[in-house]
C-alpha cells in the first residue's frame, strides 16, 4: 500500500515536472490577436428604462434625476408621450407652468385617447389659474371614460 501511494505521488510530480519544463508554442495560432473589449453598451440606454428610472426619481421626489432620465428617454424615443406626461407633470409641481403645458400638450397630440393626459393637463391648467381650460381638459377626460369622475384628482 505505502508503495502504490509513493509511486502515485512521483508520478504527479514527475507529470506536474513535465508541463512546466516543456512549454511549446502552439503555432496554429501565429498571428492571432486578442484584444480588450473597449465599448461597453449598458441596458439603460433603453427609453423604457429610462422611463421606469425617471418614475422612480419621481416618485421620490428628486426631480432633477427624474427630469434628467426623461430627457433622455425623450432623446432616444421623441414620442414617448408617458416621458411627455411626466414632465409635464413635474414641471407643474415646480412651478414652470410653460414647459409643463407643452409636454402635456405634445403628450395628447401623441396619445389622444388616453384620460390621464387630460386629467393631468386640466390640473396643469388649474394650478396655473386658468379655470376655464382646466373645465375644457377635464370635460374631455370624463367624456373619453365617464368613471374618470371618481379619479379626477382637483387639489
Amino acid at each position: 500500500m505505502f508503495k502504490i501511494k509513493r509511486l502515485t505521488w512521483v508520478i504527479g510530480c514527475a507529470l506536474a515536472l513535465n508541463g512546466c519544463a516543456f512549454t511549446q508554442k502552439d503555432q496554429s495560432m501565429a498571428g492571432i490577436e486578442i484584444k480588450p473589449v473597449t465599448n461597453i453598451r449598458h441596458a439603460n440606454a433603453s427609453p423604457r428604462i429610462m422611463y421606469l428610472l425617471g418614475r422612480y426619481h419621481q416618485g421620490k421626489v428628486d426631480y432633477p434625476r427624474a427630469i434628467a432620465a426623461y430627457e433622455k428617454a425623450l432623446a432616444a424615443k421623441p414620442d414617448y408621450a408617458e416621458v411627455l406626461n411626466g414632465l409635464g407633470v413635474i414641471y407643474s409641481i415646480l412651478g414652470q407652468h410653460e414647459l409643463s403645458l407643452q409636454h402635456l400638450h405634445k403628450a395628447i397630440q401623441i396619445s389622444s385617447r388616453e384620460t390621464y393626459l387630460y386629467n393631468n393637463l386640466g390640473y396643469a391648467y388649474l394650478v396655473h389659474g386658468n379655470e376655464a381650460e382646466a373645465a375644457k381638459a377635464l370635460e374631455k377626460a370624463l367624456l373619453l371614460d365617464p368613471k374618470t369622475k371618481e379619479r379626477i384628482i382637483i387639489c
